[in-house]
């Protein structure tokens, strides 16, 4: 009796042989709703919502804390997540909370893995995993990812948007430390083979009262060292609410137009899209 042959090459089948078995995945939210952010702004996406982050007490701009707070973790079917892909040709948003923290890495990899598999099954061309990250151990979880699924998937459909904090939070380091660890991480990056197509990095502008001065610093040291594609970087104002982003918008969008890079509103809070 002849033996089926499977629809993976040697070098694709490999995550049909390794530990990640998790099927269910525990989440603060999922839900389809319309990307508000970055260089995939206004793509319709499935949420994975993590509830945990590394710096819950550290980070005074988060938009999630009260829910991240007071709203349970919930646990839901991988396979029925994979399915939601329905609605979205098949673009996944990985965000949180930090989906970087190591407690989700054989749940994500589980995810991303199956993923992987029913794409090819269902002769699924095109697809989109996005994590919005800042930073924590997102090398260290994509490395994982890239040993479960096929080299040219990959490179085609993982994306990650890394939005750092280090200038934002109290820490006692100087600027050039700052950029160094940006400039690194972005690096490692795309020596796992992230293409610089899927690649952001979104500065998210906070400090309005000093006219945005340390995001500022921050961004031309890093333009000025050459290190980071500049096709990547974005700049975001801070806001939560219409008002608090149209009163950012302006000086943040003549700072990108005078240095050549790009901006990033939140239009689903300018179009109340949640």
């Amino acid at each position: 009796m002849l033996r089926k042959r499977s629809i993976f090459s040697e070098q694709e089948d490999k995550s049909q042989k390794r530990k990640y078995k998790p099927k269910k995945i525990k989440l603060l939210e999922n839900f389809v709703s319309i990307q508000g952010e970055g260089h995939t702004q206004g793509m319709v996406a499935v949420f994975l919502r993590f509830k945990t982050c590394n710096l819950t007490s550290l980070c005074h701009i988060c938009d999630t804390a009260l829910r991240m707070k007071t709203t349970p973790e919930a646990e839901y079917s991988i396979m029925d997540i994979i399915e939601q892909g329905k609605y979205s040709n098949y673009n996944y948003v990985i965000t949180g909370g930090e989906p970087s923290l190591p407690i989700y890495h054989d749940e994500i990899v589980s995810f991303v893995s199956k993923l992987y598999l029913y794409t090819k099954e269902n002769n699924i061309d095109n697809c989109m995993v996005l994590f919005e990250t800042n930073g924590f151990k997102i090398v260290e979880l994509i490395e994982k990812i890239k040993k479960e699924v096929g080299k040219s998937w990959f490179k085609e459909n993982i994306h990650v948007v890394y939005s750092p904090k280090n200038y934002i939070i109290k820490e006692n380091k100087t600027n050039k430390e700052i950029v160094k660890e940006i400039e690194t991480k972005i690096g490692k990056l795309l020596e796992l083979g992230i293409s610089d197509n899927n690649l952001c990095l979104k500065m998210v502008a906070f400090d309005k009262n000093n006219k945005f001065g340390k995001t500022f610093m921050i961004i031309n040291m890093i333009l000025s060292n050459n290190v980071v594609p500049k096709h990547i970087i974005y700049i975001m104002p801070e806001g939560v609410s219409k008002e608090e982003l149209l009163s950012n918008n302006k000086i943040i969008y003549e700072y990108c137009i005078t240095k050549g890079i790009n901006f990033s509103t939140r239009i689903h809070i300018m179009h109340n899209m949640y």
